[in-house]
């Protein structure tokens, strides 16, 4: 059964999402941004982004995660396509651990719902929850200042 903490917990975690630039050839994490306020995340070549890849394949304003009541979204814009299991996509849902390539042989992210793997400790989280008085808690499992 799950107690007020966990759903807390497991509320703010649906809310976060991990991006990890992929390296082209090991497949593995290079750089990893993480966001858990923002309602969409821009990335693309311009400054003006969230997410900043310096790539000639990749748009000045690619794509962008856009966070909904229920899920993560990708809606890609860039010129050369946005690209999921070698599909161009126009909008399709995040799914956690999903690789996107910006471009059809650009950048690669990995996109985690809530922290990469190797970085959430939920056992950590629960026992800070647990500390925290339910009164202090909003919706959104912040406490007020």
């Amino acid at each position: 059964m799950a107690t007020d903490a966990t759903v807390l917990v497991l509320f703010f975690v649906n809310f976060v999402i991990t991006l990890a630039l992929l390296h082209p050839i090991e497949q593995t994490p290079i750089q990893t941004w993480t966001f858990d306020s923002e309602p969409v995340v821009r990335i693309g070549r311009s400054r003006s982004n969230d997410v900043v890849i310096s790539s000639a394949i990749v748009s000045r304003h690619h794509v962008e995660l856009w966070r909904n009541d229920k899920q993560w979204e990708v809606v890609s814009f860039g010129a050369n396509g946005t690209f999921v299991e070698g599909d161009r996509v126009n909008q399709v849902p995040v799914v956690d651990g999903m690789v996107i390539h910006l471009g059809n042989s650009g950048p690669q992210l990995r996109l985690y719902l809530g922290l990469p793997p190797d970085k959430m400790d939920v056992s950590e989280a629960l026992s800070e929850a647990n500390d925290r008085p339910d009164d202090k808690i909003d919706q959104e499992g912040e406490t007020p200042d």
